[in-house]
């Protein structure tokens, strides 16, 4: 549960630099260089605090994916991948089933000779190369839908007024930190 809204972890962290006094540091000042990344560095120290899913749909013989199409650019660690949809409850099997793919390395898939072109209907393996791309071993003959949970830093804190009400998406027991950050 999110308690604090944008305007009051200003507030804050007002009281914590001067007594309150807004003197010196503008609110646009305490967000984009106090807040957001004191939440990014709280985010990478706690891996757990905050956890997302993402479903995506892996199509036939695809075994590379750009997460950037997505919208998932905000991965710190990625901590398991399910086949089935598992953003709901309770989760949803792919084509009748739904279990966890192990993690690979692509160095060695590469030991295994033409890994890129073995195919079956069911993927075994993952694996991550970069910051975006994502892949499954051995290529899909069917569609898929592929659950990723990881752990992900928190969004960007706007400076607007429009913003001064919106909830962080930080967990409530870890928002009274970030002033003291």
């Amino acid at each position: 549960e999110n308690a604090m809204n944008i305007s009051q972890l200003v507030s804050r962290t007002y009281e914590k630099l001067d007594g309150g006094n807004t003197t010196f540091w503008t609110t646009a000042e305490v967000i984009n260089n106090g807040l957001n990344p004191a939440a990014r560095l709280l985010a990478m120290h706690k891996l757990d605090m905050i956890i997302r899913r993402v479903a995506l749909t892996i199509a036939i013989d695809q075994c590379f994916y750009d997460l950037r199409t997505s919208g998932t650019t905000d991965i710190v660690k990625l901590n398991r991948v399910v086949v089935g949809d598992d953003t709901t409850d309770p989760a949803t099997p792919s084509q009748g089933k739904l279990y966890r793919l192990r993690p690979a390395k692509v160095i060695g898939l590469q030991t295994r000779g033409e890994w890129l072109l073995k195919r079956q209907p069911f993927p075994t393996n993952y694996w991550r190369y970069g910051l975006y791309w994502f892949g499954i071993y051995p290529r899909p003959t069917i569609t898929h839908t592929i659950t990723l949970v990881y752990s992900g830093i928190p969004a960007v804190m706007g400076t607007g007024v429009e913003s001064s009400n919106t909830e962080t998406d930080i967990p409530e027991s870890w928002t009274s930190l970030l002033p003291e950050v």
